[in-house]
């Protein structure tokens, strides 16, 4: 992706992508041997890119979910994270059960909006192009709050209190788990066999606790 920092994003300084999943591509193109190419995509259009072959692999922070695991092979588990509720402070809102039945906002096409629809039944989901957008509604209190993966929403709290705005918060209690995987198309066994190599390899050397302390701290 090259707009949901830390996952990825352009760099303005190089004029190139960079982040967490981009040094995934980059460690299995080395691993394969192959010139590596990206293709930034958005939340909404990133597994429509895989399914029409236009790109081979996706590293964007796709969620384990059983209807993407019917169409797509995912890898092992690279990454894992909690799906949290962000919140302004002034709201006095502490739980996700004070939340429901309000407006909220996801990511269109994210595991955030999936999860959202089960968790807050009695709730209006507003899905827009990605979370930063969402974050911009929950400011100008168009929605009581986002939802989404806590990777990405916890730089929104600092954001706030670094840039004078209203504070923002996440919930204590996750919405749900994400279990996070690399995909590739259904029958691609040589491929997915490589991927799969270089993420052990990565853990066995550390370079995945590496990586995740350089992009998520």
């Amino acid at each position: 992706q090259d707009a949901a920092p830390p996952y990825g994003f352009r760099d303005t300084a190089s004029g190139g992508y960079a982040g967490y999943d981009v040094e995934m591509c980059k460690a299995i193109a080395e691993h394969i041997g192959v010139k590596l190419t990206h293709k930034p995509v958005s939340t909404e259009a990133r597994i429509g890119e895989l399914k029409m072959g236009r790109v081979d692999v996706l590293a964007g922070a796709v969620t384990y979910l059983p209807e993407r695991a019917e169409q797509f092979d995912f890898s092992v588990q690279y990454l894992q994270a909690a799906v949290r509720a962000l919140v302004r402070e002034s709201s006095g809102i502490k739980s996700l059960a004070e939340l429901n039945g309000q407006k909220i906002c996801a990511a269109k096409g994210s595991s955030g909006a999936a999860l959202a629809t089960q968790k807050f039944k009695d709730s209006q989901l507003i899905t827009l192009p990605g979370l930063a957008a969402c974050y911009l509604a929950l400011q100008s209190d168009k929605v009581a709050g986002v939802i989404g993966g806590e990777l990405t929403m916890a730089r929104f709290a600092i954001e706030a209190k670094e840039g004078g705005k209203d504070p923002v918060k996440l919930l204590g209690e996750p919405v749900a788990q994400e279990h996070i995987g690399i995909i590739v198309q259904k029958g691609n066994a040589s491929l997915l066999k490589a991927v799969d190599e270089t993420i052990v390899a990565m853990d066995k050397a550390g370079k995945l606790s590496a990586a995740y302390d350089k992009w998520f701290g």
